[in-house]
This record gives C-alpha cells, structure tokens and sequence, in this order.
C-alpha cells in the first residue's frame, strides 16, 4: 500500500491522499499519514483490566506481531502495572513481555486461532482478556469468554459491542482506533481549505483513539475506577504519564 500511494502521488501532485495506519517513508504535501496512539488507550484497558479481575491474572493475545499490534499490547502491560502501583496490588499479565517482546499470537488475520488462544489464557486463571483482533479472531475470544461465562473481554480497534452485541454481557469495553474520525478531520480540512499532508498521530487527545462506552457493564465499574480512568487520560494527554514500558 506505502509504494502505491507514493508513487501515485508523485504522480498526480494536485490529487489529495489519506492513509491510515501506516506512515510514509518520504512524506508528501499530499498526502496525509494516519496511526494511532493504540499504548495511549491500551494504557486505560490496562489499568481497567487490573481493577476488574477477580483473580488476579489478566490475559491479552495479539493478531500478528506488528506494531499496530504490540503498541496496544505495550500499553496494556504500562496500564496494569500503574494499577500495581497505585493500589499495591500484585495483578500479573498472561500472553505479552514488552521486555522480551514475546507474546501470544496467532497465526495469522482472521483466524479461528482465537477461540483456542482464549481459552488458553482462561485456562491458565486470567479472567480479563484483551484480543488485539477482531473479525473472526475478535469472534472466537469473545465466544471462548461467554462460554467460560466467569470472565471478561475487553475488545481492541473497533467498539465489540456494535459488531458482537449478542455478547454485550461480556464485553467490558473496547479501546477504539477511531479511523472514521481521521477520515471526517481530513475531508473537513479539505473543505476548509487547510489540508495538510504529512505524519499525523491519532491519539486521547484528538479523539483518534479512546474507550468505548462499558454498556450493559456500567455497573460492573466502581465509580471509584471511572474517576481514576478520566483523571489518568488527562494526565497522559498533558504528558505526566508514559504509555509504553520503559519511556
């Protein structure tokens, strides 16, 4: 996709491009670049994931190993540890090591690999789980945790709920990469006359990425947690948090 795009827009230098979820090597005046703070809300499901579990052991898979996968994976384990921090506790993380970089994934997109992968992590005592997937991979976690029907997904890249609803009882919350923001801002900026090309971060702070409302689980969540959950996306939109390990 990065050589179509580049060479088209060499090509056509009037035409204006939008791509997201990858950077250009060579940036252009025409063409605006798109990824996603995924550490920013995984930081959040992180955090959430900690002050929800029951057990005391939280698991997370990915669906690849690239980095739009481990940025919300890194985040994720930044997210429980400050919950640890915080609150002395001791909650631990199955499926990812950002200081290794070894994980849980699957073989490949769109795969049933979910189904098992969940219930590996189940298995082994997690009983929050974070599937970076979705499509068929998202399907399999989500029906292995309803079946388990003693745990809790947290969905990743769009909001589970609107694409599993017959899950909703499951679905604590999903962190959003919200492509159809970065579309609007782009198309409003043409139409206002100030489109800039170039590498754009979606994150908090523009609204490109956050949690999805909790739903039917809106109770589940202490008031208490929500508070800390707001206070914390503040902090990491004015910089006084680090969403990744070691930053």
């Amino acid at each position: 996709m990065k050589a179509v795009v580049d060479s088209n827009a060499i090509q056509y230098p009037e035409q204006r491009f939008l791509m997201l979820d990858q950077y250009l090597d060579q940036p252009h005046e025409n063409v605006r670049t798109v990824r996603y703070a995924s550490d920013q809300g995984g930081f959040l499901a992180g955090y959430l994931a900690a002050a929800i579990t029951k057990s005391g052991v939280i698991g997370t898979f990915g669906e690849g190993d690239f980095f739009s996968v481990t940025d919300f994976l890194d985040g994720f384990e930044a997210g429980m540890h400050y919950y640890n921090q915080v609150h002395g506790t001791q909650v631990q993380l199955l499926g990812w090591d950002s200081a290794t970089r070894e994980g849980l994934f699957v073989s490949m997109f769109n795969t049933p690999g979910g189904y098992q992968t969940t219930q590996q992590l189940l298995v082994q005592g997690a009983d929050v789980i974070f599937p970076v997937a979705w499509n068929v991979t998202g399907l399999g976690a989500i029906t292995a945790v309803a079946e388990h029907r003693e745990a809790y997904l947290i969905g990743s890249d769009v909001d589970y709920t609107k694409v599993f609803p017959q899950f909703s009882d499951y679905i604590l919350t999903s962190v959003e990469r919200r492509q159809d923001l970065s579309v609007i801002q782009a198309v409003d900026s043409l139409t206002q006359g100030n489109f800039e090309g170039g590498n754009h971060l979606g994150t908090l702070e523009t609204g490109e990425v956050d949690l999805a409302p909790f739903y039917e689980l809106e109770a589940l969540v202490p008031r208490q947690i929500k508070s800390e959950l707001e206070q914390l996306k503040s902090d990491i939109i004015a910089g006084k948090i680090q969403t990744k390990p070691g930053e």
